[in-house]
């Protein structure tokens, strides 16, 4: 029932982005979680505009990010441009985070109030958990694991995340973000989607 209701999966946007509504297609092919972006099912994923789409020079663009129902997962993925270095410090599963270059995919659970995310650096490391805005509870026992991948490439990094269908809600509500961290010579920089108010 689930995945019937997850594969023609709408997000009403009303509130935070004037009534705007996203379909996310279903896909069957193959799909390594591998953080190289190179299977043909990505272009047939929703590209999730991430804004503002540009500072301006110096700084790199906002890149990419897509979503796909594959299967019991929805997939994102993310190809992050990068003009210079990479931050990133944090190695393995759920590291301690520094200030540092991120991604983080979230989604609605079933609980109200209660969402689940996905973060994770050029490096590799990610965690994954849920978050309660209102009162605490006891954290849902995952079905499977989360998947999570990332690469790094000359031009810049690109992550992948499969999150189990049984791990999130049928709400409708997804919210991506890109951080980067501060350098020197720039501030941290956020882009969202959908654009905060």
């Amino acid at each position: 029932m689930l995945k019937a209701i997850l594969g023609t999966l709408c997000l009403p946007l009303a509130a935070l982005a004037g009534a705007a509504t996203l379909t996310i297609p279903s896909a069957d092919g193959p799909l390594t979680i591998d953080g190289i972006i190179n299977e043909e099912i990505w272009q047939r994923a929703a590209v999730l505009p991430v804004k503002p789409p540009e500072f301006g020079a110096p700084f790199p663009g906002a890149g990419e990010i897509r979503v796909i129902l594959r299967g019991d997962y929805l997939c994102f993925s993310a190809r992050i441009p990068e003009t210079g270095r990479v931050v990133a410090r944090s190695t393995g599963r759920d590291p301690v985070w520094w200030r540092e270059d991120v991604v983080a995919f979230t989604v609605a659970f079933k609980a109200f109030s209660t969402t689940f995310t996905v973060t994770m650096n050029p490096l590799g490391a990610y965690s994954a958990g849920y978050a309660y805005r209102l009162a605490p509870m006891q954290a849902p026992e995952q079905s499977r694991p989360v998947l999570a991948q990332a690469m790094l490439g000359p031009d810049g990094w690109c992550a992948e995340a499969a999150i189990p269908l049984a791990n999130i809600g049928a709400i409708g509500f997804i919210y991506a973000e890109r951080i980067r961290a501060p350098r020197p010579d720039a501030p941290e920089l956020r882009w969202n989607w959908p654009a905060l108010n």
